[in-house]
């Protein structure tokens, strides 16, 4: 969300302590390109975090894959936090999905770009992510890209017809 949807920052907070047991007092929205949820940066006397509201419950693939990444010895993935309960998400009364990470101050990569030494850890990072066999894990869990357009069919059958003879209609 790219504006603050004016979440209760104390039902927040009350749902940081219930579900990470963490204090926040201050949350602070970051405008981002996500439109199913809001980001804050959560801060508090042990830290900062970075919280994501879902309007909706969360959960899978895309949160479960960075975290086996990371309890794997990969440390430059940035993975959701483990609740009180060992899960990855918490859910309000009303539906609604906390996930909680740890917060990276930094600059933004794509506007700023990497050095050298960046680029470098990135590829060691991709290298360890590759070598860690947890594709057969995750294996018909995760979305697959077809590259089949919904269109291409109709666009076929509108060239057959073209390349076909005159229809003759009495």
């Amino acid at each position: 969300m790219l504006e603050d949807p004016g979440f209760d920052h104390a039902e927040l907070a009350a749902a940081l302590l219930t579900a990470y047991g963490i204090e926040a007092s201050t949350f602070t929205f970051i405008p981002a390109y996500d439109p199913h949820a809001a980001s804050y940066q959560a801060a508090g006397p042990a830290g900062s975090w970075f919280l994501k509201v879902h309007r909706q419950a969360v959960g899978g693939p895309h949160l479960e894959v960075p975290r086996a990444l990371r309890d794997a010895g990969i440390a430059n993935v940035l993975a959701p936090i483990r609740t009180q309960a060992s899960t990855l998400w918490h859910e309000l009364d009303d539906g609604r999905g906390l996930v909680l990470y740890p917060f990276v101050a930094g600059r933004n990569a794509i506007r700023d770009g990497l050095t050298a030494d960046q680029w470098r850890t990135f590829g060691t990072a991709l290298q360890a992510v590759h070598d860690s066999d947890l594709a057969d894990r995750f294996s018909g869990r995760l979305s697959t890209e077809t590259f089949a357009l919904p269109s291409a069919a109709v666009v076929r059958s509108v060239m057959e017809l073209a390349a076909a003879p005159p229809l003759v209609s009495p």
